[in-house]
């Protein structure tokens, strides 16, 4: 019985372990000017997330937003995705933009104009409907 009952929570566990990583955004990382060099490449826009570690909007998007399987294989498709803590990283970016608030979204060309933007924490239908407004479907 104790094998029987070990087993089955090894392979919920690993179930449920599996199946959060393979929802999830894929990030990308490097410098501004490396992430606008790899858009123009690839021919994709760059979704950016500017949050904050003590925004609790922020953490509700990566919780429910950010896992959504058909919104992450859509962006993932589509977008490279950078996330960007507006108080410690990309400093000239954030200057730049100067975000009003956290969460602020924002979709920008290999150039780094800005296509598309919104201000405040959306669910996976909201942020899909934006990803397919950006992306010109």
């Amino acid at each position: 019985m104790k094998n029987f009952i070990l087993s089955t929570f090894i392979l919920i566990f690993f179930t449920a372990s599996h199946s959060a990583e393979a929802h999830k955004f894929n990030f990308i990382s490097g410098s501004w000017e490396e992430i606008l060099s790899k858009a123009e490449a690839e021919d994709k826009l760059i979704f950016v997330d500017f949050k904050a570690s003590w925004c609790g909007p922020c953490k509700w998007m990566e919780k429910n937003a950010f896992n959504d399987k058909n919104t992450a294989d859509f962006f993932n498709e589509n977008f490279f995705y950078v996330s960007v803590d507006v108080d410690t990283e990309m400093r000239e970016l954030v200057s730049q933009v100067n975000p009003r608030s956290v969460p602020t979204l924002i979709f920008f060309n290999s150039k780094g104009e800005i296509v598309l933007k919104d201000e405040g924490a959306l669910g996976s239908e909201l942020l899909m409907k934006m990803g397919q407004k950006a992306a010109g479907l």
